[in-house]
């Protein structure tokens, strides 16, 4: 299962025990084994890299397959808003 906030940059991935939280816009991962800590207080990204590699590969072949819509540049827009949104690829 893929949860997606696209316009966030926010990911989770499930995968067998394995849950993994990634916020990119802020660079933050976290990988959880739900089984062994369903309440998700063991970060475990650094001792399973391996999943954490594949848990990743699944969400960047997600996102490949999702064509994002357009975003119209609105002439009212605040300039300073504009420059971010354009700073974040959402408009070109």
């Amino acid at each position: 299962m893929i949860a997606a906030c696209s316009m966030m940059r926010r990911w989770l991935r499930r995968m067998g025990p394995w849950k993994l939280h990634l916020i990119a816009k802020d660079n933050v991962l976290s990988l959880y084994n739900l089984e062994q800590d369903p309440w998700e207080t063991k970060e475990l990204s650094r001792e399973n890299p391996d999943i954490v590699k594949t848990m990743l590969d699944a969400i960047k072949a997600r996102e490949k397959r999702i064509i994002p819509a357009p975003l119209i540049s609105d002439p009212k827009l605040e300039k300073a808003r504009e420059d971010e949104l354009r700073a974040l690829g959402y408009i070109k």
